[in-house]
């Protein structure tokens, strides 16, 4: 059973509807109704835990399992053991699909030289229409493995929406400029702090400090 069947059956159980949930997790409703409907078949897990949590919804009941009572550390190895198998079939998938058709048009240089910058903006790079109608204006040619996980892969392009409003980019993956280098991370803004998040463990996350120069570049724009 997939996890869009399985919200589907609490929120029926509870009466819960998708437009107030999607509302107070801060996602477009017409997106909780594809991941409902199966039509988003492998969602973000972030996506869910914001779902969840708006939902008032235990990962017991999302799992048949209400009356299941697990220790503060078996559900800590629970999840960690679920990240690790949703990665898992993430980078499968990814994999397939580049072979198919990846959302990210792969473009590899073996005489580039070694570059500071995350990414590389392409100021000529013709953008497909699926990300036009996504309202991308930018292209960028990727040169870190630090949001692997989030399936952008080193040597990747990638399009983005221009944008220096932070405050919609929050929990977004963005492009941006921290003093003098270029950075493509996920912009994490709670805590009044910001903080450039990998989705890689080899790389640490990035706390801006006081004295530090930001500016956001662009929100990339993704295929679920």
């Amino acid at each position: 059973m997939g996890i869009g069947e399985r919200l589907g059956n609490v929120f029926r159980r509870r009466g819960l509807k998708q437009v107030n949930v999607a509302l107070a997790a801060g996602i477009p409703p017409a997106t909780l109704s594809r991941i409902i409907s199966g039509e988003i078949e492998n969602p973000w897990h972030s996506t869910i835990e914001k779902i969840v949590r708006a939902a008032d919804i235990t990962w017991a009941e999302l799992y048949d399992e209400p009356r299941l009572r697990l220790l503060p550390d078996d559900v800590t190895k629970a999840r960690e053991f679920q990240e690790v198998l949703e990665r898992i079939l993430e980078n499968d998938a990814q994999q397939k699909e580049i072979s198919r058709r990846s959302s990210f048009s792969i473009i590899r240089d073996p005489n580039r030289r070694l570059v500071s910058d995350e990414v590389e903006n392409l100021p000529t790079e013709k953008i497909p229409d699926e990300y036009q109608r996504l309202d991308a204006n930018r292209a960028y040619r990727v040169h870190t493995d630090a949001m692997i996980e989030a399936r952008i892969p080193e040597g990747s392009v990638i399009y983005a929406l221009a944008t220096q409003n932070i405050a919609s980019a929050d929990d977004e993956i963005v492009v941006c400029r921290l003093n003098k280098k270029l950075y493509l991370r996920r912009l994490d803004l709670r805590g009044n702090k910001t903080v450039l998040v990998a989705s890689n463990p080899r790389y640490e996350n990035i706390v801006k400090r006081a004295k530090d120069r930001f500016t956001l570049e662009a929100v990339v724009r993704m295929l679920r």
